[in-house]
């Protein structure tokens, strides 16, 4: 189901019988989408555990932060005491995938990554708690005959997701998120390093439309997911942002906002066979997303991108300039 999210948000109400029922557990709590979601949370007056592995979260009332292994099943019981919905985000090397030649085989339990194999481990321990929701954050874009490492192992991961016994299975495609301000928003971090040089920036050439969606408003859409009541019990959505923006006029903005426009873009061909050379790591830096690996999330899935240009939803949203003026403001306050 495609949906611009601006209209989920909108149509769905919480079901008076799940609210504050019981808790909510999200694993990657402290980072980037699991930093706002638990956030979001906190403001509605839910209780939730906010598991974490390295980056203690941030406080918030009714947030119980608890340091756990996900590699590990019986270290999982304790966590899921009293926990009804289970927000999974936790997921190592994001958009970038563990293994280049992974086969979209989800049938191979031999070869499942790292992270399928977590995902596994908090299904099972689920099952025994007798937990009853899921919600799978996966990747606008994913299918079997996709090439990408991240998007492959995030089709494996729905495989296992859809095949587990839990009651209520929710599986979220979301296209390129971002904002928040802070270094954790992958999206602009990756544009504005590629601005970094004086005088000029490279705008690689893509054709298709890219539809972000700011990441307070796709938090806002799972909790609302997580309370509310669902007519069947596996639910599957494709979730875009309501604004579809060229590549060219992404960059423009950015721009503008970080560079005050000061800088001249060179698109089409030069400005792809540049892009290498602009994304080559710095000394000592250690950033290994590249900007080829967000775009993978949805410009691979022509369908899916057509049907998105042409379903005419309403809805309220944080339009991508309202977005970029918040994350800037936040960031300069940091």
């Amino acid at each position: 189901m495609l949906m611009k999210i601006g209209e989920t948000i909108d149509q769905i109400e919480p079901e008076p019988s799940m609210k504050n029922k019981s808790a909510f557990l999200v694993t990657g709590g402290a980072g980037y989408i699991g930093t706002a979601m638990v956030k979001m949370l906190s403001r509605s007056g839910e209780t939730v555990v906010s598991m974490y592995r390295h980056r203690l979260p941030e406080p918030c009332d009714k947030v119980f932060p608890v340091c756990s292994d996900l590699t590990c099943e019986e270290l999982l019981a304790a966590p899921l005491r009293g926990v009804g919905t289970v927000i999974h985000l936790a997921w190592d090397k994001n958009f970038i995938g563990l293994d280049p030649n992974i086969e979209p085989n989800p049938k191979d339990k031999k070869n499942w990554t790292k992270n399928i194999r977590i995902l596994q481990n908090l299904i099972s321990a689920m099952e025994k708690a007798k937990t009853e929701r899921i919600i799978f954050v996966s990747a606008y874009g994913v299918g079997r005959t996709v090439s990408d490492p991240f998007l492959i192992e995030k089709y494996i991961g729905e495989y296992v997701v859809l095949n587990s016994k839990i009651p209520e299975k929710l599986i979220l495609r979301p296209s390129i998120l971002y904002g928040g301000g802070g270094n954790r928003d992958r999206f602009l971090q990756v544009i504005r390093r590629l601005m970094r040089f004086p005088g000029f920036y490279p705008v690689p050439k893509c054709r298709h439309k890219i539809h972000p969606i700011f990441v307070d408003d796709f938090a806002k859409l799972c909790g609302k997911l997580a309370g509310s009541k669902l007519d069947e019990p596996v639910k599957v959505y494709d979730l875009i942002g309501e604004e579809g923006l060229k590549i060219e006029e992404i960059f423009k903005q950015v721009s503008e906002k970080y560079g005050k426009n000061t800088k001249i873009p060179l698109g089409s061909m030069i400005g792809s066979s540049l892009l290498p050379l602009f994304e080559k790591d710095l000394k000592n830096d250690k950033v290994e997303i590249k900007l080829r690996h967000l775009l993978a999330l949805g410009i691979k899935n022509p369908l899916l991108q057509q049907r998105a240009e042409s379903h005419n939803l309403l809805g309220k949203q944080i339009l991508f300039q309202e977005g970029l003026n918040r994350s800037f403001n936040e960031t300069t306050v940091q």
